[in-house]
Parts: C-alpha cells; sequence; structure tokens
C-alpha cells in the first residue's frame, strides 16, 4: 500500500544503520584483539632479551659470552624502541583526554562502539606495559655492558633512556598521575607513580654527570617508599617506648615502696 510505504523505508534504513553497527563493532574488536596481540608480541621481546641476557652470563667460554651478550642487547634496544614508540602514541591519546571529565569521556565516543572512558583504561594499561618493558630493556643494555666492561656504554644506554624521560616528560610526576588516573579506583598504582618518578630523578641526575665526575650520596643510597620510613619510625618510638619501661617501673616500684613505708611510720 502506498501509504506504508514510507514507514517501510524507514524501517529498511534503520534495519541497515544496524547491520553496519553490527558490523563496524565486529571489525573494531578484531582490531582490538589484533592490537593485543601485537602488544603481547612487543612485550615478549623485552622478556626474551633479559632471558637471552641471564642465559648469556652462564656460558663459560670468554668469547662466546661476549657474542651471546651482545645479541641479548641488541635485541634489548630493538624492543626498547618499539615500546618507546608505543608509549608515545599512547601517551598522546590519554592527554588528549586528560582534561575530560568522565561523563565527557563516556558520552563523547558512543557511536563507535566503545567509550572513551574505556579506551582511555586500555591506553593506560599499555602505557604501563610499556613503561615496564622498556625499564626491563635498559636493564639489559647496561648490565650486559657492565657484564662485558664496557661502562661508557652503559652510560649511554642510560642517556638515551634519560633522553626518553625528558621527550615525555616524564619527570613531571603529573604526566604519570594523568596515565594512573585513566584506571579504575580499584586498579590505580600510586606506589608505581611514586617509584618511576623516583628512577626517572635518578636517571636525569646520573645522565648529566660528565665522565670522572663523583656520584652524588643521594644516588647511591636505596630506594625507600614513604611506607618504610613510616614503619622505621614506628619501629625508633616503639623501641625508645620499650627502653623506657624499666625505668617507670622502677619509679611505680619506689613510689609504692615509700607509701608502704609510710603506713608503717603511721600506725
Amino acid at each position: 500500500m502506498s501509504e506504508l510505504l514510507p514507514n517501510l523505508q524507514h524501517l529498511e534504513t534503520q534495519a541497515a544503520l544496524a547491520m553496519i553497527m553490527n558490523q563496524l563493532e565486529n571489525v573494531q574488536e578484531q582490531i582490538a584483539q589484533i592490537r593485543g596481540e601485537l602488544q603481547q608480541d612487543r612485550l615478549s621481546q623485552a622478556d626474551a632479551a633479559w632471558d637471552q641476557l641471564n642465559q648469556a652470563l652462564k656460558i663459560t667460554d670468554g668469547r662466546r659470552r661476549e657474542q651471546a651478550v651482545m645479541i641479548a642487547i641488541g635485541t634489548g634496544t630493538e624492543a626498547k624502541r618499539t615500546l618507546m614508540r608505543h608509549f608515545a602514541g599512547c601517551r598522546a591519546l590519554i592527554e588528549g583526554n586528560a582534561d575530560q571529565s568522565e561523563w565527557q569521556l563516556i558520552l563523547g565516543d558512543l557511536f563507535k562502539g566503545t567509550a572513551k572512558k574505556e579506551r582511555g583504561e586500555i591506553e593506560a594499561r599499555m602505557a604501563y606495559d610499556d613503561l615496564d618493558g622498556i625499564l626491563n630493556c635498559v636493564r639489559v643494555e647496561t648490565a650486559g655492558h657492565m657484564a662485558i666492561g664496557d661502562t661508557d656504554a652503559a652510560r649511554c644506554s642510560l642517556k638515551e633512556f634519560a633522553t626518553f624521560i625528558e621527550t615525555e616528560q616524564l619527570d613531571d610526576r603529573d604526566t604519570i598521575l594523568k596515565i594512573d588516573s585513566r584506571l579504575p579506583s580499584a586498579q590505580k598504582r600510586p606506589e608505581v607513580v611514586d617509584e618511576f618518578y623516583a628512577i626517572a630523578q635518578r636517571a636525569m641526575h646520573l645522565s648529566a654527570l660528565t665522565a670522572g665526575e663523583s656520584v652524588p650520596k643521594h644516588l647511591l643510597e636505596a630506594y625507600r617508599t614513604l611506607q618504610d620510613d613510616e614503619d622505621e619510625e614506628e619501629d625508633a618510638i616503639a623501641e625508645t617506648d620499650k627502653a623506657a619501661e624499666p625505668s617507670v617501673a622502677v619509679t611505680v616500684a619506689s613510689e609504692t615502696i615509700d607509701v608502704e613505708s609510710y603506713e608503717r611510720e603511721k600506725a
């Protein structure tokens, strides 16, 4: 019937849009899965570099050990650069959403199948994974060069890491907090923020030293969390109180003796 034709066309349009939206969501899920697999490949390469270094250090022959260490260092450097580039992309997306409120993140991208808030959580987790892998690769480079006695090369690796920190503004605590703020409340990691900020400061200070310059004392001290300092302070207070207990007991005992002697004299 002619009067039903507009309604039929409207229904057909809705059905076509629904099919397209369903197809977009399906493709997006597949892309997200591929992206997750690529992230695992990046992280596994960093883990492989660490395993290669540990295996290389157990080789008894000096020449073969040095060659194996250099291979591990090369693997670590490749993985490090891949993770650094990926981290820069994650941070750019996080920075782009950093000034938006939570309801803006939820409503801002609903037509793409996944809200910006959820994508922000994914980017934050991947950024943390990138940092973990980068730190692992820097350990491979510095430990490997130190194992074969090449201190200058180890310092060069540290300077490259310091350049990355400066480029990505990781020496600013607010940058790390912005990454952490994208995570749900139950998954926030304030202790990681504090410790990575301390690592960034140490790396910047140490890389700024010239050859032959003495290392400041604070760079030679072990990292201490705020909780460690509080626990040590509580232990010190407890020891002080415990040491004061015998004198108090003596005082009480002397007062008791004086009261008893007074009562006897009075009687």
